[in-house]
This record gives structure tokens, C-alpha cells and sequence, in this order.
């Protein structure tokens, strides 16, 4: 199914590109046996083990784009500049009178994604709400209170933490700890703010 989708998205580019974009997807499959035809996002996709790279069709030119292609590190193929240099994809472009180095893409596509080690995800940050040493200190103090806060969601333990924080005079910060665990204490997700 996908392999039809392929060939008709091909065909249904410009007549310059059409050669340009068959002799990428065939370097791309023949860099690894095990790369299959997937359709994503509106174009052609090419997998193993999770996405390896992406091919698309513009106006003036073709692009590939491979994912965690910035860990790729090919020195004879030139990647577009990335805007982010924190961005995980690399994407090549070729114009109507680019000459396509299929030898150099089967390398990349056959590198990207090797053994799935690639395409691992980070483990997400544990995001926290600040909590004022004061506020720490009730709710250490008064356990089940802080049992309750920490089962919170932490947009509501933002929204305590955030209206608490928030007091621009220590009694007026004082007065609302003592309100936040008075509703902690009744099981109120939010502080009435």
C-alpha cells in the first residue's frame, strides 16, 4: 500500500523532480534491506526500527531529511544549516541540476537508526513546582498533607505554588501557606485564589 502511495506521490511531481526523487528512494533502500516503505505525514517514509528518513517534493527542489540525522557524521555530504542547533533532523536538498549522490545517501540511510540505538529517546525531565522553603516546611510537617500535595497533578501544585510564590510581602505569603494547607487538608486540588 505504502509503495503505491510512494510511486503516486513521485509521479504527481514535477517532471524534473520525479527522476531526482526515484534515484533518492532507490540509494535509500538499497543502503539497508531492512528499511521498508512507510507513509507518514503526508509523503513518503522510510523505516526501521523507528523512522530513518523522509523525502518531499517542493516547487524548486527535493529534499530528504533524516531523523537524529545530527548525529550522523558524513563528511561528503553537505546537510542544510540548521535554524536550531539543538534540532535532531538534517534534511540534503537537491535542485532540478543536482547530481544525486545515491552512494553517499545509502551510506546515511544504511547509518541512520543502525540497531535502533539512534532513535532512543532521552528520558523526559521530571518537571517540579518551585515550593518555597517555608511551604516545604508544612508539608513536611503535616505528612498526609504532603502525601496528598506530591499525588497532585503538577499544574495543581503549580497553581499552589505559583499563588503562594506570588505575595510580595512575607505576611501575606505566610497567610496564604497557612490557607494552601487548610485546603490541602479538605483535598482541594486548587487553592482559592
Amino acid at each position: 500500500m505504502s509503495t503505491e502511495k510512494i510511486d503516486k506521490y513521485i509521479a504527481g511531481k514535477a517532471d524534473w523532480a520525479q527522476p531526482l526523487l526515484s534515484r533518492i528512494r532507490e540509494a535509500i533502500l538499497k543502503g539497508n534491506p531492512d528499511i521498508k516503505e512507510d507513509w507518514k505525514w503526508g509523503g513518503p517514509a522510510f523505516t526501521r526500527q523507528g523512522i530513518v528518513c523522509m523525502l518531499w517534493g517542493f516547487k524548486s527542489h527535493v529534499s530528504i531529511t533524516f531523523y537524529h540525522g545530527a548525529l550522523l557524521t558524513e563528511e561528503t555530504m553537505r546537510f542544510d544549516p540548521c535554524v536550531d542547533e539543538n534540532q535532531h533532523n538534517r534534511a540534503i536538498r537537491f535542485e532540478a541540476e543536482d547530481k544525486i549522490p545515491t552512494r553517499v545517501i545509502s551510506n546515511l540511510a544504511s547509518k541512520n537508526n543502525e540497531n535502533g540505538i539512534v532513535l532512543k529517546k532521552k528520558a523526559a525531565k521530571k518537571k517540579s513546582a518551585l515550593v518555597s522553603a517555608d511551604f516545604a516546611k508544612e508539608l513536611k510537617r503535616n505528612r498526609a498533607i504532603g502525601r496528598f500535595f506530591e499525588g497532585l497533578a503538577l499544574s495543581y501544585k503549580a497553581l499552589y505554588t505559583d499563588w503562594i510564590n506570588g505575595a510580595k510581602r512575607e505576611e501575606t505569603m505566610k497567610t496564604r501557606i497557612q490557607r494552601a494547607i487548610a485546603r490541602l487538608k479538605d483535598a482541594h486540588k486548587q487553592p482559592s485564589c
